[in-house]
């Protein structure tokens, strides 16, 4: 699964360049298979929170590079629960 979820990313990256069609990744398999797994506050935080870019407020997640980031990051995290880190 981790390895699907890596690649699953991969693809989101590369295929998702544009700021509108970001969030198309939440209807991916790998991510159905990843989302039990997040932390529930990032979840919400990429479900819920609106992704911004030059606009006024603050969200929490700004740019297709942070949910990269933090989708990479939470992954680690969970190989290393499952001892495969």
């Amino acid at each position: 699964m981790l390895a699907e979820w890596r690649e699953g990313l991969r693809e989101a990256e590369s295929n998702s360049p544009q700021m509108d069609r970001l969030r198309s990744f939440l209807t991916t398999p790998w991510y159905k298979t990843l989302r039990p797994h997040l932390n529930p506050s990032l979840r919400d935080d990429l479900e819920l929170t609106p992704i911004l870019a030059g606009s006024i407020g603050t969200p929490v997640i700004k740019y297709r590079q942070d949910v990269a980031v933090l989708l990479n990051d939470e992954i680690d995290r969970i190989a290393k629960e499952w001892d495969m880190a």
